[in-house]
């Protein structure tokens, strides 16, 4: 793991792993029983602990519930992705200046 290296959105996208806790912990173990450096370890942990958890796991901009009440078929006729949270704030940006143009 080099998570001092990874881009915000791409340690944000870490720290969603399914049972991340779990993982952590695991990675602690394994450095101790290798090196016994904890540097990586103590550096997410504290990435982690300053994050809040909206920059973590933002509120979907729309659920399929609202997609639903606003008259789309339920089911796989609603794609994945419309219904996803936004994994960074970036692709906003980029979606607001193409609108721009």
């Amino acid at each position: 793991m080099d998570a001092q290296r990874m881009k915000e959105s791409t340690l944000k996208r870490f720290f969603r792993l399914e049972r991340f806790e779990e993982h952590l912990a695991l990675h602690k173990m394994d450095c101790l029983a290798a090196s016994g450096y904890l540097d990586h370890w103590e550096f997410v942990r504290e990435r982690l602990s300053s994050m809040p958890e909206e920059a973590v796991r933002p509120t979907p901009l729309i659920t399929g519930r609202e997609l639903i009440a606003a008259g789309y078929p339920a089911g796989r006729a609603v794609p994945r992705n419309v219904c996803a949270r936004p994994k960074t704030h970036s692709w906003r940006v980029r979606l607001r200046r193409r609108r721009e143009r």
